[in-house]
């Protein structure tokens, strides 16, 4: 694999053909949930019509769940509320370390739109 990053004048900067791959896989996994959330939608509204709470095949098993209320823990106010508890039960957990990428809306003159 080339190299990831480029370093140039003190600068980084991407490779520029990693770059656009990257841009495109995120487009295309941008484009493969949009399609999923709508093939979902349509389930959930046949569903609906058809008064189904579940549904299952050889290789999907689907189940609807209508809208409802869930009861949540306010952080925010026990912590304001009772200081001394709310630091008597925080613990400390390791998180793995990470790499996020996130795939910027592109400007009006952007490579996309013809210009370099």
């Amino acid at each position: 694999m080339a190299t990831l990053i480029v370093n140039n004048n003190g600068y980084s900067e991407f490779n520029t053909d990693l770059e656009h791959q990257v841009i495109q896989y995120l487009k295309n996994t941008q484009t493969a949930k949009d399609r999923y959330n709508k093939v979902r939608r349509a389930i959930k509204k046949e569903m609906i019509t058809n008064d189904l709470k579940s549904i299952e095949s050889e290789y999907l098993s689907l189940a609807y769940s209508p809208k409802s209320y869930r009861v949540t823990f306010d952080v925010n106010r026990f912590r304001e509320d009772y200081p001394e508890l709310y630091e008597e039960y925080m613990r400390t957990t390791p998180v793995k370390d990470s790499v996020k990428i996130v795939l910027k809306k592109p400007k009006a003159d952007s490579r996309e739109n013809g210009d370099s």
